[in-house]
């Protein structure tokens, strides 16, 4: 039995989560529980606190609370999964509002699970190891960044400047499809065929129209787009703030 539990902590030792909790009593007892089941924990009682250790340690999953002193667990949430160097990490959020919005909030966010406040630990605990072993370590190429612009391939997701922006699928599609081709003019007849096909029954107004709709939703000045250039006679093109500055 001692060689089976040395066996099993060996195995899960490695992995480090970080509580970002301001009430003390959960937050302990969650650290309790995850330290029994193998794994190390730290612990943070504000989401200024949380960034701090996060530049100092690798974390391999937060578990996050939403009603956080100053910066809430939503806006912590969306930080982290804005940065190339955090987007990876599964975040569960755990919260007393248990209205659908707010979990709804939380997932388009990027967090990987919510649970309601008052939760069983051993369920946590068994989400928290979930996701651990989904994630695995291949999360990474199911994120894509272009300076502000940050893609989640797996959700269909943008964010900017780390902020969420909604776009719908086909727009989402054809910004990722310049994004990955930064730099390079596509006519939109180039843009049809990559995205709906050769022979499609749309017309070249049609990327017209998606183009107009993503520099309205992204642009800080539509009038003078700073990431969606025109290239007069020819097509568009996708140009990131970090190749501008």
């Amino acid at each position: 039995m001692l060689d089976q539990a040395q066996d099993l902590l060996g195995a899960t030792a490695a992995k480090r989560i970080l509580v970002v909790e301001d009430e003390k009593d959960i937050a302990d007892l969650v650290a309790v529980n995850l330290r029994q089941s193998g794994y190390e924990s730290l612990d943070a009682a504000s989401a200024e606190d949380a960034l701090r250790i996060l530049k100092l340690h690798k974390i391999d999953l937060l578990v996050l609370d939403v009603l956080l002193p100053q910066m809430n667990g939503f806006e912590l949430c969306a930080q982290l999964k804005a940065r190339p160097a955090t987007s990876h990490i599964p975040i569960i959020v755990i919260s007393a509002l248990s209205a659908e919005s707010e979990r709804l909030r939380a997932l388009n966010l990027g967090a990987e699970d919510y649970l309601v406040k008052p939760f069983s630990v051993r369920e946590l605990v068994a989400r928290a190891r979930a996701l651990l072993r989904r994630a695995n370590g291949h999360q990474d190429a199911n994120i894509v960044t272009r300076g502000d612009f940050h893609f989640d391939l797996v959700r269909g997701r943008l964010s900017v400047k780390g902020m969420p922006v909604a776009l719908s699928p086909s727009e989402f599609r054809l910004l990722r499809y310049l994004a990955a081709h930064e730099g390079c003019i596509f006519t939109r007849q180039d843009l049809l065929d990559h995205l709906w096909g050769q022979g499609s029954s749309l017309g070249n107004g049609n990327i017209d129209v998606h183009i107009h709709r993503l520099r309205q939703k992204l642009e800080p000045d539509p009038g003078r787009p700073s990431y969606l250039h025109t290239v007069w006679g020819v097509g568009y093109r996708f140009v990131s703030e970090s190749a501008t500055a």
